[in-house]
């Protein structure tokens, strides 16, 4: 086995590589910002639809709880990793706006009486099992539950 030190080093100077580095930062948090604007958005949309027309009609409720359990899965890490308040205000926003449009769709008058269970009939079991197998068997860490609940949530979310 050749050993680290052994190998030939690459010199980035140490300025170049600290703005290299921000610039990266920027680029992905441009991207960050957008997305998270599009999801804000689909929300806001989301909450429109239902208030303005008192309706739930179109509105899958199982997609709607799939998502819920894709944003618990994934940000379940926000009781121990605190990244920046922006992040923690991000990851609240979306599970509890998942889990009101969910509250709203079983529980909210008129809206459930407009719900359609013959509608929405897509048999979402066979959808868990699969993720679960995958995030267990497919993720960066194999020791880490956590990883693999992200994981889960990842290939959970890409049939919700």
């Amino acid at each position: 086995t050749t050993q680290r030190s052994q190998l030939p080093e690459l010199h980035t100077p140490r300025p170049l590589r600290g703005h290299l580095a921000r610039r990266a930062m920027v680029a992905m948090n441009v991207f960050r910002l957008l997305g998270d604007t599009s999801h804000l958005l689909s929300f806001i949309v989301m909450f429109w639809k239902l208030f303005t027309s008192k309706s739930v009609a179109g509105i899958s409720l199982k997609t709607q709880l799939l998502y819920v359990i894709v944003f618990c899965f994934r940000y379940l890490d926000i009781f121990w990793n605190f990244l920046s308040i922006y992040n923690t205000i991000m990851k609240v926003i979306f599970i509890s706006s998942s889990v009101a449009v969910v509250y709203v769709m079983k529980f909210g008058v008129p809206h459930k009486d407009t719900y359609s269970q013959e509608d929405d009939a897509f048999p979402i079991a066979y959808l868990v099992a699969p993720a679960a197998l995958m995030g267990v068997a497919f993720n960066q860490d194999h020791e880490s539950p956590f990883e693999m609940c992200w994981a889960f949530s990842i290939y959970f979310e890409a049939v919700a």
